[in-house]
């Protein structure tokens, strides 16, 4: 996903790339319609089931699988680092509602996944909800039940196609959980008896776990949201996205 954001921003400046239209598989809603967040609701769920394939054209990374390259975690002096993780469940996500604010410029997206699974490279210190743990090694997390909001604020800015484009700016996530499962292999440097105790200790009381981390790591997450809509933004103008 870097590279692809690489390659259009080099595009961008020095070839003053032309605006693209709206992919066949995309309906365009008039924001004039009073119906409007009805008619956004029923075109992102169809299409969905096609962004999730990754479109190279739009900046739109495969998305089920969807491969982390690195995602960090610091919180009160514990720090996560997770490398080459794959996640798998992404197509299943129910998009429950769309929200648009012309007036203040405002997006909020509710959405459920009703399972994801993780898996990859993990590397920790620290205290987790109050206990001392260290390890490298493989993981692998099972999320059941994540719902949540996601929302920005856009502005509308003038590129070099000559178009306004919506662009997104700060984002805010916020969400629950039903279920978590997890394990990590080889805490306290393949210690199987202290790692078979924190990993029973987590499943166990998972929701703490999810109190001091769930934030910082679903934030990070929504960031690979937020760069999409970024590029799909970048892309298309806000008259062939919205029109009048």
């Amino acid at each position: 996903m870097e590279r692809t954001h690489r390659i259009f921003v080099l595009c961008l400046v020095v070839f003053g790339c032309a605006a693209l239209q709206l992919p066949d598989y995309m309906k365009p809603c008039s924001r004039s319609d009073p119906n409007f967040n009805a008619c956004a609701l029923q075109q992102g769920r169809e299409a969905m089931s096609r962004m999730v394939q990754g479109d190279d054209k739009y900046g739109v990374p495969v998305l089920d699988p969807l491969l982390i390259r690195k995602l960090t975690t610091t919180y009160n002096g514990f720090t996560a680092t997770t490398r080459n993780s794959t996640v798998v469940g992404v197509k299943g996500v129910v998009i429950e509602d769309i929200s648009f604010d012309f007036d203040k410029q405002l997006v909020r997206v509710a959405f459920m996944f009703p399972t994801l699974q993780f898996n990859g490279l993990y590397e920790m210190s620290g205290k987790l909800a109050g206990l001392p743990i260290s390890g490298k090694g493989d993981y692998d997390l099972f999320l059941s039940g994540l719902s949540g909001n996601y929302s920005t604020n856009y502005t509308l800015a003038r590129l070099r196609d000559g178009q306004l484009h919506a662009m997104p700016q700060s984002y805010a996530v916020d969400f629950d959980i039903r279920g978590l499962k997890v394990h990590f292999g080889n805490l306290f440097k393949g210690n199987r008896l202290l790692g078979n105790s924190i990993n029973d200790f987590i499943n166990e009381n998972w929701r703490l776990v999810v109190e001091e981390l769930g934030k910082p790591v679903l934030t990070s997450l929504g960031s690979i949201v937020h760069e999409v809509l970024l590029n799909l933004a970048e892309k298309i103008p806000y008259d062939e996205l919205f029109a009048a």
